[in-house]
């Protein structure tokens, strides 16, 4: 089994797992939510393919009362998608610098991401729609005003997966149903997964999350 390992570079922390089978250029990358880390998405590492790249980057904002994030939010309201955006273009930017530094394909990359985490995988699916192939949006949302954004949603010609969970106090439920209708309308194959389950990925949800990265 491959070990992952931490990494800086330019600036930025990261938990990388090599491909364990030979050569792969197939990356995924997992994206924390809000108090989390580069090590906060380990318990799902065995949901991915084994020959894949997974890159678990660290957050740019520290979070309250600890950990990190990707944009300050009072747990209030969602934030924004022109909070988002900065974020999101400064993640692109370094993710494509280290895949280079890694020497591996920037064109095979595959998003992951949990709360917090879905919704600047959401803002990068606005912002960049030819860069990712698949995307996984777990207990998350659709950044508000992501409609006055780029509007190249209707762009991005890969596959999301959202999954939620009923009982979620943290994200309403009702955040996965809007965000899987915006990407209907745009053309976005979507598949969603419901479950009776809070603030976290259910037994459903993981199964569909590996099959959802484990098939072509």
């Amino acid at each position: 089994m491959t070990q992952p390992y931490t990494l800086l570079e330019n600036g930025w922390i990261y938990r990388i797992r090599e491909p364990e089978t030979g050569v792969s250029h197939e990356v995924i990358i997992l994206v924390h939510g809000w108090t989390g880390d580069e090590n906060s998405m380990e318990a799902f590492q065995h949901l991915f393919p084994k020959n894949a790249w997974l890159i678990a980057p660290r957050g740019i904002v520290t979070a309250s009362p600890g950990g990190y994030g990707w944009t300050q939010t009072d747990l209030q309201s969602l934030s924004p998608f022109e909070q988002f955006s900065r974020p999101a273009s400064e993640f692109r930017h370094h993710i494509t610098a280290l895949l280079q530094f890694l020497k591996t394909s920037t064109k095979n990359v595959n998003l992951a991401g949990f709360s917090q985490g879905a919704a600047l995988i959401y803002t990068l699916l606005h912002l960049f729609p030819d860069w990712a192939k698949k995307a996984a949006c777990m207990s998350g949302f659709l950044p508000p005003n992501a409609g006055s954004g780029s509007g190249a949603l209707s762009k991005f010609k890969g596959q999301v997966l959202i999954t939620h969970g009923t009982e979620d106090k943290m994200i309403p439920v009702q955040e996965a149903w809007r965000a899987a209708d915006a990407l209907k309308q745009a053309g976005v194959p979507v598949l969603t997964i419901i479950e009776p389950s809070g603030h976290k990925l259910g037994p459903d949800g993981a199964k569909g999350v590996k099959l959802f990265f484990n098939s072509n």
